[in-house]
């Protein structure tokens, strides 16, 4: 439940979802690990860690970032939008059993709703 946990949703992800009448929007959406898991990985056989301090390692740098794919894919060569901050232990976005997240419009959907209603107009025209 708290793998790959979402701390945060960029602004074009909720306005992807919007316009998708706050449904899932098949293959627009990633979780984005910001700090590369390879670098974490690697870290984590550098040398012998205490327990207590090696999941601490691992716990902060497996958080991830909901974003676009479009952002996702350039985010190295472009700005991502801003990232609107979100408390893990809500819940939301959590993973399958297998690959990938769960969502709902019930659930997720009424919250990036009402993320979308807070957004200025200038951020919603800024990330159409």
């Amino acid at each position: 439940m708290w793998s790959w946990r979402v701390v945060g949703i960029t602004i074009k992800a909720v306005i992807e979802i919007q316009k998708n009448d706050y449904k899932y929007p098949t293959r627009v959406l990633v979780r984005d690990h910001h700090r590369p898991r390879k670098d974490t990985y690697n870290a984590i056989f550098l040398r012998k860690y205490e327990f207590d301090e090696w999941w601490a390692f691992i716990w902060d740098n497996d958080e991830t970032i909901l974003m676009t794919n479009a952002e996702h894919n350039a985010k190295d060569s472009m700005v991502v939008s801003p990232v609107i901050p979100l408390d893990p232990r809500d819940s939301f976005f959590v993973d399958k059993e297998v690959a990938g997240f769960y969502y709902t419009k019930g659930r997720e959907g009424k919250m990036v709703k009402d993320l979308f209603d807070k957004l200025t107009t200038n951020q919603r025209n800024l990330y159409l």
